[in-house]
């Protein structure tokens, strides 16, 4: 253990203030008003190694102390595979050059330097300007968070007994000095951690995102708000074994290269968090550069950039490839140590107020997965700059308002197209929610193209005139359904033709998605009528638990009636998806099915033969497709239909559904003995 202090030494010559984190490289020159290069780039004396799962205690400390010339100590790091090596300065090169042959060594890297930098303030934007400017009032009517969900806060520490955080701070560490006391030297840490989570309605001081989550302060900055890699990589795996949810990285390194190149640990570390299904939010960078700090740049992180009260990208915020969201991070007051309030700005501002907004979603739907949290957010974002993603805001402005409600959105397709006169047309329909909230009273509306007759609706629709109306009760985050309906394309009908699909429920629903329009085009042909081909597909059970089995049932049919010609050639094929292993494919006389491996869970393909006119014993054939989930989540099975008349994939429907876990086991820890290195699952 670090007497208090002792950091302090190996950091001598390192010029921070607060904010965000940047590791300035030998041949970077600073951003103009940003301070000085700091002189070290990583800690000398010191080189990290990340050993490989299964090599774990004493072993591994001996393993690399005995074979590796220079080595003066070592040192384990609590909840990962890391150890801390200290060797003769000047060796660091050799040491690293010949752990990384031995076969027990993931990586042997150099311990890198992050930093917290901090913009100057301007008080002239007032108090909290960004609540309201991110919808937060409105989404607190919704929810205000739940005790159930953790956020970790990775960061300089915290002042835990600031009223603004009574009775929800849960497990604190300090990383930097391995005690569970994580005081917050610099004030960073404590200004972020009131941004995501100072509580509302205390008659006292602010407001935070999610005022009733637990936050959980893990200190790994020292009192220049700066630390060393190997530090932010324990703290992230000290957030992901002590179940954070959410882990927020207010902090970060630079460099031209990719960040698993530079920053190895600490990379590994958010991958391993990633993998775990946490999410991991950090700042994008204040240097006003085209490229985003690491861990931010990493695919695994959610990246956050930073924008002023008029909704401009702050000058300071780093922009360009891999920004994810962006969020106010200009003048915003918040807490500070000793029960005090102030102002700082940054995109270590702005990255807690999407990690809050996370926490909220998640806390409305506990059974969402992290991406379909990720998905929440950056759909519902407020669109800034370009049409869709951009530079310099991502995918736009955090809308808390629009992330806390039912998120429809309306797709059709119709089959055949081109469809030829005397024809009949197959519209399917698909409404899908992608908000956290249940949809409740949910209208699908379709306009048929003037001329077109109404044949056939599914279970749920009704007609009139030139009107398709489709109800469901509720519609659950993440699901979607589907309708089918059929028309009559008559002679002289030509050209193109459009039918509208518009969807509303009894909630508000953020603008975008809840209408598209469905265009064919109609031909001359001299067939009066050909087959209809007609798909449906259902699940059981409707709610699937992984490595359980899950069927889905396909049932085809042939439409055409009077006049009518029976399909022939007719194929059904199905892309099963990813996530799940084929069990087997059951089909009634006559029908061969046939699985290959390919993308996803493969490909079945069924040769229906051919299918006679409705009324016909033969105008019908069922294929149950039997499989067994392998991930929890959202997965899709696509299935579709095809002829020799109409060609492959004529009319083709989806059938989501997310895959639970049975039961949750309990998650064992101990400590570990001096120089132990305990590895978790």
């Amino acid at each position: 253990m670090l007497a208090r202090g002792g950091i302090g030494e190996l950091m001598t010559g390192v010029c921070v203030v607060c904010t965000l984190v940047g590791l300035w490289l030998a041949s970077a020159s600073p951003a103009v008003g940003q301070g000085n290069v700091p002189d070290a780039t990583f800690v000398p004396g010191e080189v990290l190694v990340l050993m490989k799962p299964g090599v774990v205690g004493r072993l591994a400390g001996q393993a690399v102390a005995g074979g590796a010339p220079g080595v003066t100590a070592v040192r384990s790091v609590r909840y990962s595979r890391l150890l801390r090596l200290s060797v003769t300065p000047g060796q660091e090169s050799a040491v690293i050059a010949h752990l990384s042959a031995s076969g027990a060594v993931d990586i042997a890297a150099l311990n890198h330097i992050v930093y917290a930098q901090e913009v100057p303030d301007d008080p002239d934007y007032g108090l909290q300007w960004a609540l309201p400017k991110i919808e937060a009032p409105a989404a607190w009517d919704v929810v205000t968070g739940t005790r159930a969900i953790t956020v970790a806060i990775v960061d300089s520490g915290l002042d835990t007994a600031h009223p603004e955080f009574s009775g929800r701070v849960v497990a604190p560490r300090d990383v930097v000095y391995d005690d569970g006391d994580p005081e917050d030297p610099c004030g960073h840490g404590t200004h972020v951690t009131g941004i995501l989570g100072a509580t509302g309605n205390n008659a006292i001081g602010i407001a935070g995102m999610a005022w009733d989550v637990n936050l959980m302060p893990v200190r790994v900055l020292n009192e220049r708000c700066s630390g060393s890699e190997a530090d932010v990589a324990a703290g992230i795996a000290y957030a992901v074994a002590h179940g954070a949810h959410i882990i927020n990285l207010s902090l970060g390194g630079d460099t031209p290269l990719p960040c698993e190149d530079t920053f190895r640990v600490m990379s590994q570390a958010v991958r391993d968090a990633h993998a775990g299904g946490r999410l991991v939010v950090a700042a994008a960078g204040n240097y006003g550069a085209g490229r985003l700090l690491c861990p931010a740049r990493q695919v695994e992180a959610l990246a956050v950039g930073a924008t002023m009260p008029d909704d401009a990208r702050a000058e300071f915020s780093n922009y360009g490839e891999g920004l994810d969201l962006v969020a106010p991070g200009e003048g915003i007051y918040s807490t500070l140590p000793g029960d005090d309030y102030g102002e700082k700005s940054g995109t270590s501002m702005a990255t807690p107020h999407v990690a809050g907004l996370a926490a909220l979603v998640w806390s409305l739907s506990p059974d969402l997965t992290r991406d379909e949290v990720r998905d929440i957010l950056e759909t519902t974002a407020d669109d800034l700059g370009a049409p869709g993603w951009d530079a310099d805001f991502g995918f736009g402005r955090i809308n808390a308002s629009n992330a806390l409600v039912p998120d429809l959105i309306a797709r059709g397709q119709a089959a055949p197209n081109p469809v030829v006169a005397g024809q009949q047309l197959t519209y399917t329909l698909t409404v899908s929610n992608v908000g956290p909230l249940t949809a409740t009273g949910i209208v699908l509306t379709q306009t048929v193209p003037a001329g077109l007759e109404i044949a056939l609706v599914s279970a749920g629709c009704s007609s009139a005139d030139e009107m398709i109306t489709c109800t469901t009760d509720s519609l659950p985050p993440t699901r979607a359904v589907q309708f089918q309906t059929v028309a009559n394309v008559p002679e002289p009908t030509r050209g193109v033709i459009t039918s509208y699909v518009r969807v509303a429920a009894l909630q508000p629903d953020p603008p975008g998605g809840n209408t598209d329009g469905v265009t064919s085009t109609v031909t001359a042909g001299t067939s009066p009528v050909t087959e209809t081909l007609w798909l449906e597909q259902a699940v059981t059970p409707t709610v699937p638990v992984i490595g359980q089995p899950l069927t889905y049932t396909l049932t085809a049919a042939n439409l055409a009636c009077a006049g009518g010609a029976e399909a022939r050639g007719v194929v059904l094929s199905d892309s099963l998806p990813v996530g799940v292993t084929f069990g087997q494919a059951l089909a009634g006389p006559g029908v061969g099915c046939s699985h290959t491996e390919g993308p996803g869970g493969g490909q079945l393909v069924c040769d229906l033969g051919t299918v006679g006119t409705c009324g016909q014993a033969t105008s019908t054939a069922v294929v149950q497709l039997v499989v067994t989930p392998t991930i929890i989540g959202p997965i899709t099975n696509t299935a579709c239909l095809g002829s020799q008349r109409t060609g492959p994939n004529a009319v083709c429907v989806l059938e989501p559904v997310t895959v639970r876990t049975l039961y949750y086991l309990p998650v064992i820890r101990r400590e570990a003995d001096s120089g132990e290195v305990i590895a978790f699952p």
